[in-house]
């Protein structure tokens, strides 16, 4: 019989070698879900696997599985995977399962697990493009309009206008993809900027660094001039920290957005995803439990 333990902050550090540290983070703040399995008693060597899952929308998101000790074969993990999306149906809070595998990280492995686990398997298109920081060119209108702002890089920001710089997005009435307390020292300093114009926030471009890519995590901008702005300031900073072959990764939100990276870089090379899904059935509690739960109503 299997026993599920919830991994929280508090004993995160006890499973550190089995989850990657982005999604740590993430569990910490309480952005994912994770839960240990076991064989009966709970030890290292009776370890099944650690799932990782997220909630969309009626959706269970598979971001991460860890197969323990105990899954040695394809078969195994498959078994195990099978079990984390049954105990999901089983809640009634989800139709189905999804789970994205970049197509460079996709082997022979991964979709033999998904596919005896009983998932669909498709390709589809991400939201990312990839570029080189050589491929991208801006023209003269960009400079200009670099010249009309105040571009801040964080390294330098006072406190004052980090604040300001966060109120600003908090309360800009469009959707803004910010957790409610930023992180500052989570972005590169020296190439993350924020734009202002007469004391005012205009906006904030905001860089990580995952493994050998630069990745734009954030593009904000309140005015039309702003981001060309931010985006000829980055481009003159990022020429003198980075070799040209250095690679960035620019999220895709909108049209307009995918414009502006054709416009800037046609070559821009948008990445292929594998996307595994399956769909549950409507769970209806056995007669036992139905009998239960409507004496406790009554």
């Amino acid at each position: 019989m299997y026993t599920d333990l919830i991994i929280h902050a508090a004993n995160l550090i006890n499973y550190a070698k089995f989850i990657p540290t982005n999604y740590a983070d993430q569990i910490r703040k309480g952005e994912l879900s994770a839960v240990a399995t076991y064989d009966g008693t709970v030890s290292e060597d009776t370890m099944v696997g650690i799932s990782v899952t997220g909630s969309h929308a009626g959706w269970l998101e598979i971001v991460w599985i860890a197969p323990g000790p105990m899954c040695r074969e394809e078969v195994d993990a498959s078994d195990f995977l099978r079990y984390v999306m049954r105990r999901a149906e089983k809640t009634g809070n989800y139709v189905g399962a999804f789970s994205e595998i970049h197509a460079d990280e996709h082997t022979n492995a991964h979709r033999n697990v998904l596919l005896l686990a009983g998932m669909e398997l498709r390709e589809e298109k991400n939201n990312l493009y990839e570029i080189t920081l050589g491929e991208l060119k801006v023209n003269d209108a960009f400079l200009r309009a670099a010249k009309l702002f105040t571009n801040v890089f964080l390294e330098d920001a006072s406190d004052e206008l980090l604040t300001a710089a966060e109120d600003a997005m908090l309360d800009d009435a469009r959707p803004v993809p910010l957790p409610p307390y930023t992180d500052w020292d989570a972005y590169i300093g020296g190439l993350s900027v924020i734009c202002t114009s007469d004391g005012q926030i205009e906006g904030v471009m905001l860089f990580t660094e995952e493994k050998d890519y630069l990745v734009l995590e954030l593009a904000y901008s309140k005015s039309v001039k702003a981001l060309p702005a931010m985006i000829a300031t980055v481009q003159k900073r990022a020429g003198e920290l980075y070799d040209p072959e250095k690679k960035v990764l620019l999220p895709i939100v909108g049209s307009h957005a995918e414009q502006l990276v054709r416009k800037l870089v046609p070559s821009a090379r948008r990445g292929t995803i594998i996307e595994a899904v399956t769909w549950f059935e409507p769970y209806e509690a056995p007669k036992s439990l139905q009998l239960l739960m409507s004496q406790m109503t009554e």
